[in-house]
């Protein structure tokens, strides 16, 4: 059952449009940080969005909206949840910095060097029943891999966000049907015009844009756990829906582990999980170079 915004809640909501502007200006300049990137990186990676572009995303005194489509694409390529982009290095607070980048760094591992570092990490002295709870949530990971959940490289910006955006259109007006929510209350949500509210459920013509502000304010306005279900009709890159799942679950797995850990573990784990990166990396090449070989066979022996 959602919670309908009390008058209070909309009061919040519209001073989210004054301070949001400079929040995700400097959370997205923390993570390009975190991420060793700059702008040149991020329009190699999606393309679509020059590195000027980006530039200007991360100043925080840029006043245009920036694209939601553009910043999914980026979570999705970078393995970074659209939480802890919108958190920046206030997730501090929560997690420590050594924490933080040994999830970054898991997030390019594949699910099975990934439990490869999990059953590293589990050697080193943890609970049987936390053993068992932490088998369970690999093995949700591994149901959940059977589709190519890696962003292209790179990933088409245009084409991304179509998908995106008839999803969320889809999405939109069956979250409002299901829970008799009028028009008015969700346009009101978001700030906007009926009319502007409308065009984005609007599945047959998709916006060139949607305000970034509005995820958060949807999951502000309404106490959502989450905005994933905003992707559940992705045609085209159904990947990027089941990434943001895997992502919250092996953040679960990490945080169980390494919870009140000493700064000296998470170095030691951080250190562990770039070296199995680096093997995973090395293993790949050598693999792209067996199959252009005459007479070698493909193999996908890795997995996602």
């Amino acid at each position: 059952m959602i919670t309908i915004p009390s008058a209070d809640t909309f009061k919040i909501l519209k001073r989210l449009d004054k301070e949001f502007p400079s929040m995700i200006g400097n959370s997205l300049k923390y993570w390009f940080k975190i991420l060793d990137w700059s702008p040149q990186d991020a329009s190699r990676h999606l393309s679509g969005q020059s590195a000027e572009t980006w530039r200007k995303y991360l100043q925080p005194s840029y006043t245009k909206q920036r694209r939601q489509h553009v910043i999914a694409a980026f979570s999705w390529a970078s393995k970074i949840s659209m939480s802890a982009i919108f958190k920046g290095e206030q997730i501090t607070q929560y997690w420590p910095e050594d924490l933080i980048k040994l999830m970054v760094t898991c997030g390019f591992l594949s699910n099975k060097t990934f439990r490869l570092f999990v059953e590293e990490l589990l050697a080193t002295g943890a609970k049987q029943q936390q053993g068992r709870w932490v088998e369970g949530k690999l093995k949700t990971i591994e149901s959940l891999s059977r589709e190519n959940v890696q962003a292209p490289y790179p990933l088409d910006l245009e084409d991304f966000r179509l998908d995106y955006y008839r999803s969320i259109a889809r999405a939109l007006r069956l979250f409002r049907q299901h829970n008799n929510i009028d028009i008015d209350t969700m346009a009101q949500v978001g700030n906007l015009e009926v009319q502007e509210y409308l065009a984005i459920e609007n599945e047959a013509k998709p916006p060139k844009a949607i305000p970034l502000i509005l995820a958060a304010k949807l999951k502000l306005g309404f106490q959502l756990d989450d905005t994933v279900q905003l992707l559940a009709f992705m045609d085209k890159y159904p990947g990027c829906r089941v990434a943001r799942t895997i992502q919250q679950e092996r953040e679960m797995i990490l945080i169980e582990l390494l919870k009140g850990k000493s700064k000296q573990a998470l170095k030691y784990a951080k250190d562990a999980a770039t070296r199995l990166r680096l093997y995973q990396q090395d293993l790949r090449s050598f693999r792209h170079n067996q199959q252009r070989r005459p007479g070698t066979r493909k193999s996908n022996e890795l997995g996602t």
